[in-house]
């Protein structure tokens, strides 16, 4: 079972300060130059040491686990416990493990008549006509939406007056990505940041493409033709072989990375056009002048009247993006510019304890004391860690990402199993102090003093090129973190470290080990409860 040391000797604090940076004797954040805030230690932090908590602004259970995990609680709903089942009887999407359950959700998961009614209507229309990725981000952005007019709070995402200009969008001067214009803190959905402005900066560039291209092919004439000159004259010289040969090295590096950078303006381009039809969807969905929605049709990337879904080539760009963008009106941008924060910032809410077959035969986070009767046990192991949820944490965003991260994060119901595998009425997630939501950042590694906490956007068993093209495609920028770096020169030597750090169950997909408590030389997977000696040496990844 894992078990954490919250402060060492020297401290003295009360549990929740670590959910707040004011109080946190651990971390801090700093804002730096060309990557925004970012979050850093304080002192030295030893491995296996909870830093910092954080509960969800917003939380949903994805499409495809609708019927088989509790919407509040995140719970598995046991066959045994069938009986006790609630379903909402308006929308019939949602779907509880208990009347109380049901009763007496928390706010960030509270199921609102406004929600319910936004989702009838779009399981009508919608739902079918979208991918499922797509349908969980309109189901999570509507949850938020609901929320915020339950408390009566803005709907309001701008922190500038609401334009469609794109000039205006992308000016200096009304840049809502600035780091200047957001609080150190988020406190609030509007504090989170997003790649709205950068998504119509590409835009504009690409717009004036034709002419740059034509201008450089000129140019490259002209250049061709000065090189062919230099060549004659350097025919003479007894390096002319090396000469060339580096020259054309540089030239090919060169035309590798202007495809590289068209490669992505295009699949940045194809997003684009599939957000903005997004906010469509969800501004068609909020507008109460709408009486009916049984012919209102989704037009780009979705599924057809057969089941299929609209194959987008990434290579080309996207036919009639121009005339969207021009189109886009005030409420478009506003819900636009929210569709943008959360996908920028949605945490996916990973659960160790799910099979999709045969509900009685879940075997929910065995612990060491149940390994010891797992002969005795008619239920099968899971070695599978599946993407069941979705939800927005405000605080959580401001970790950063690396390829090789010193810190993980962990969902309470995944580490609380008297909590998350008891399906009776003893309402344990209402009554207990802590969320079943709540998600830790636990450290991986020793830390320094002053040296930036890092966790990680995607799955880690993956190759340099599909990481880049995950991070690059989904969150707009390039990473430059060490096993990035260091793969690129020595690859086996970098892979040797990281699958080091791994769970060494080649059956099992757990990833990184986690510190059985704080300063423990042995590590934990999160799925398969396999431990192993943790390494000591990371060199040059460290």
């Amino acid at each position: 079972m894992l078990s954490y040391e919250y402060c060492d000797s020297s401290d003295s604090f009360y549990f929740n300060d670590i959910q707040d940076f004011d109080f946190n004797p651990w971390i801090e954040v700093k804002s730096v130059s060309e990557k925004g805030r970012c979050v850093f230690s304080k002192k030295f932090i030893p491995k296996g040491t909870m830093v910092f908590r954080d509960i969800p602004y917003a939380a949903i259970v994805d499409n495809q686990f609708k019927r088989n995990i509790c919407t509040t609680c995140f719970k598995i709903l046991l066959e045994s416990n069938r009986h006790n089942f609630q379903t909402c009887p308006s929308c019939l999407q949602v779907n509880y493990c208990s009347n109380y359950c049901k009763q007496y959700s928390k706010i960030e998961t509270r199921h609102t008549e406004l929600e319910c009614k936004w989702i009838q209507d779009f399981t009508v229309s919608f739902k079918h006509q979208m991918a499922e990725d797509d349908r969980n981000i309109v189901l999570l952005v509507l949850k938020i939406l609901a929320r915020r007019i339950y408390e009566k709070q803005s709907t309001i995402f701008h922190s500038k007056p609401l334009t469609t200009n794109i000039e205006a969008c992308t000016s200096n001067n009304n840049n809502n990505n600035n780091i200047d214009l957001l609080p150190m803190i988020p406190n609030d959905i509007p504090d989170l940041i997003d790649h709205l402005d950068d998504y119509f900066i590409n835009c504009k560039n690409n717009n004036n493409n034709e002419n740059e291209n034509e201008n450089e092919n000129e140019n490259e004439e002209e250049e061709e033709q000065e090189e062919e000159k230099e060549e004659k004259e350097e025919q003479e010289n007894n390096n002319e072989n090396e000469k060339i040969q580096s020259s054309n090295v540089i030239i090919d590096d060169n035309e590798k990375e202007k495809e590289e950078i068209k490669k992505f303006n295009k699949i940045w381009k194809n997003d684009f056009k599939r957000l903005i039809n997004i906010a469509k969807v969800i501004q068609i969905i909020i507008d109460d002048s709408i009486n009916s929605l049984e012919n209102v049709k989704c037009d780009y990337g979705f599924v057809d009247n057969q089941g299929d879904t609209e194959m987008v080539d990434n290579s080309i760009d996207p036919k009639g993006l121009d005339k969207l963008v021009d189109n886009l009106s005030s409420s478009d941008l506003n819900i636009l510019r929210l569709l943008c924060k959360i996908r920028a910032n949605y945490f996916g809410l990973w659960n160790s304890a799910y099979k999709p077959i045969k509900l009685n035969s879940i075997d929910i986070d065995i612990d060491d004391d149940d390994n010891n009767n797992k002969e005795k046990s008619t239920t099968t192991t899971n070695n599978d860690y599946l993407w069941c949820g979705s939800g927005v944490y405000l605080k959580l965003s401001l970790f950063n990402h690396s390829c090789f991260p010193n810190c993980t994060t962990l969902i309470e119901y995944n580490t609380n199993k008297k909590n998350s595998n008891n399906n009776n009425n003893n309402n344990s997630f209402i009554n207990g102090d802590i969320n079943q939501l709540t998600i830790s950042i636990i450290t991986l590694r020793d830390i320094e003093e002053n040296q930036e906490l890092l966790i990680t956007y995607i799955p880690l068993n993956q190759k340099i090129n599909d990481r880049v093209k995950s991070l690059k495609s989904n969150w707009l920028f390039q990473c430059d973190c060490k096993r990035c770096h260091f793969e690129k020169i020595n690859e086996n030597q970098t892979e040797k470290i990281y699958k080091d750090s791994c769970c060494t169950n080649q059956k099992c997909s757990g990833g990184l080990l986690i510190p059985l408590e704080q300063n423990s030389t042995q590590g934990i997977c999160r799925v398969c409860k396999n431990t192993s000696t943790l390494p000591t040496v990371f060199y040059p990844l460290n």
